[in-house]
């Protein structure tokens, strides 16, 4: 089995599908969306004691209007929903890298025909972190072998809209997304992430979304030769 790392296979993968922007509305009060949600990772499949014990057990994503920020073992993702920007923030080797992805980077993959299929499933719901949750699948094909891959999740949608998750990885999607698999194929794992808090009342202020300024701007491709050689 090759050497495995949650935090290199989740950013990577936020490199090439994007990460979902959030434009949520308070309805109740008419004021921009505000959540902290907690969500615990769990693994399944070729993975060894040892490995699974160094691995991150949850994701932080903070909500604040247009804004979002996922959080998983100090990497962090930061998206504004109005610029329809993204930033992917790592700390490595002593050097700290922020990989932008604009608007017109989104729109190019969009073009190219990369948006997944989705499959809404009437009848079947469950119950995440007290919001009724409805499921869906997105069909995507492998662009090597022609298979089809499903991803399942279950959605909210008792905030945010299909702009909630525009450009990313649920990009259509009518809510969002509370509890989803991730499977890495080459190393046999599937990561599952499951919301267990919503917490509206938390501190969260237009501060945890600056990039801070001792990060360097950089490429998709530099990062991915980084985390190439760590494999």
């Amino acid at each position: 089995m090759k050497k495995f790392s949650i935090v290199s296979s989740f950013l990577v993968a936020s490199f090439i599908i994007f990460s979902g922007f959030v434009t949520s509305i308070d309805n109740n009060k008419g004021k921009p969306f505000k959540a902290l949600i907690t969500y615990d990772i769990t693994y399944s499949g070729d993975i060894d004691a040892a490995t699974l014990a160094s691995q991150p057990k949850d994701m932080i994503v903070k909500i604040l209007g247009n804004k979002s920020r996922q959080e998983v073992s100090g990497s962090y993702i930061i998206i504004d929903g109005d610029t329809k920007t993204s930033y992917v923030l790592i700390d490595i080797m002593d050097k700290k890298y922020a990989l932008k992805t604009t608007k017109e980077d989104i729109d190019k993959e969009l073009n190219e025909g990369k948006v997944p299929v989705i499959k809404y499933i009437d009848g079947e719901t469950k119950e995440i972190a007290g919001y009724l949750c409805k499921k869906a699948e997105f069909i995507e094909t492998d662009e090597d072998s022609g298979e089809e891959i499903i991803t399942t999740v279950f959605y909210t949608d008792a905030f945010g809209s299909e702009d909630l998750n525009f450009g990313g990885q649920f990009h259509g999607l009518k809510g969002w997304p509370m509890e989803y698999e991730l499977t890495m194929y080459d190393d046999d794992i599937t990561i599952k992430y499951t919301a267990r808090l919503v917490d509206t009342k938390a501190k969260i202020s237009d501060a945890d979304f600056l990039i801070p300024e001792d990060y360097q701007i950089t490429t998709r491709e530099k990062l991915l030769e980084i985390f190439g050689g760590m494999e």
